[in-house]
């Protein structure tokens, strides 16, 4: 096969198609003119803005310096007055202390020369006052004397009456005495008599019937007795209970709100911390935080708490320091103390009744938990338990 030859065909463009490309060519370059020229622009728009900056900075830096220089000049100007006035109060004081030590020097002189009139004064009021006193405790005396022997005198009168009144009574007693005495013989004379003959006949039934009859009636009068007594014992209980149930119904209302009970919570980590306080300021407590033991303790002391969450091992003062300084003074009654810690939680259950801890924590815990342990702590207080 014979390879055909392809003639390209070369398409003339026409002078139409020819000037819209050369247009479009000649717009293509304008408008990268006119970006180039847009972009220039922006350069040095930036670079007058820099400019501007760094002479505003300039100028401030040196409005600074001179302001700062100006107080320095300020101050020197202070320290030289404060010194003036220094020199001159010390002037002054000098000038001061000479002048009271020549008004002493010159006061001695004078109580030098008015000693002795002074003393012959002193002597004559002091002997006039000792003869007045001796005077006033001789008539004191006298009237005492005086009122002595009268009270002496109407104590035997009323004594004297007393005795006789009393000795006229005891006659009258022992006279009614004597009169029942021997109206008591005769009516017992007379009833053995008539009761004589009856006895005789039925003495031995009676006999063998009182040990049946009397014995169970002393028991059950022992008993009822018993009763009496424990009934008694019972009431005297209820009724306590009951004064102490008032009492405690009284302190009840101790705290109105939730925000009336203050907590402090004392930890030396702040995760901790940021746990704790905002979960019981949630529930309407009112809460201050302490990190160290020293710090707890200005707390404790200045803001007097009705509770203090308390961890044991803290930089400065440990937990059971704090909680024995606390259950030491009487002024610090109020507060109570909830241990936090995580030593254990059987050294916990120990040492916590130990220092005087109210109720202990075992790390790590719910917050729940502490929160009806927080509950029962001011049920306690309210309820006058502490």
């Amino acid at each position: 096969m014979a390879a055909k030859k392809v003639k390209s065909k070369t398409k003339k463009k026409s002078p139409a198609k020819k000037k819209t490309v050369a247009r479009k060519k000649t717009v293509k370059k304008a408008s990268a003119k006119k970006t180039a020229a847009k972009k220039t622009a922006k350069k040095a728009a930036a670079k007058k803005t820099a400019k501007k900056a760094a002479a505003k900075r300039t100028s401030t830096k040196k409005k600074t310096a001179k302001k700062v220089a100006a107080k320095k000049t300020a101050s020197k100007r202070t320290a030289k007055k404060a010194a003036a006035k220094k020199t001159a109060k010390k002037a002054a004081a000098k000038r001061v202390s000479k002048k009271a030590v020549a008004k002493k020097s010159a006061s001695k002189k004078k109580a030098s020369t008015k000693k002795p009139a002074a003393k012959k004064a002193t002597k004559k009021k002091a002997s006039t006052k000792k003869k007045a006193t001796t005077k006033k405790a001789a008539a004191k005396k006298a009237s005492t004397k005086k009122k002595a022997s009268t009270k002496k005198a109407a104590a035997k009168k009323a004594s004297t009456k007393k005795a006789s009144t009393k000795k006229a009574v005891a006659k009258k007693t022992t006279k009614k005495v004597t009169a029942k005495k021997k109206t008591a013989s005769k009516k017992r004379s007379s009833a053995k008599k008539a009761a004589a003959p009856v006895e005789a006949a039925e003495a031995a039934p009676v006999v063998e019937a009182a040990p049946v009859v009397e014995a169970p009636a002393k028991k059950a009068t022992k008993k009822k007795a018993a009763k009496k007594k424990a009934a008694g014992k019972k009431s005297a209980a209820k009724k306590k209970a009951g004064a102490k149930s008032s009492d405690n119904g009284a302190a009840k209302n101790l705290f109105a709100e939730p925000k009336d009970v203050r907590i402090l919570v004392v930890d030396d980590e702040p995760e901790v911390l940021d746990l704790l306080v905002p979960f019981l300021q949630s529930k309407g407590y009112t809460v201050t935080e302490a990190q160290d033991g020293d710090q707890a303790l200005e707390r404790i002391l200045t803001e007097h708490p009705n509770i203090v969450v308390l961890d044991v091992m803290m930089p400065g003062l440990s937990g059971w320091e704090i909680s024995r300084y606390v259950r030491e003074r009487k002024e610090l009654d109020q507060v109570r103390i909830i241990m936090a810690t995580g030593i254990g939680q059987e050294t916990n259950a120990a040492t916590s009744p130990l220092y005087g801890a109210d109720a202990y924590l075992d790390k790590p815990f719910r917050l729940d938990k502490l929160e009806m342990m927080v509950a029962d702590v001011i049920k306690r207080i309210e309820a006058g338990e502490y």
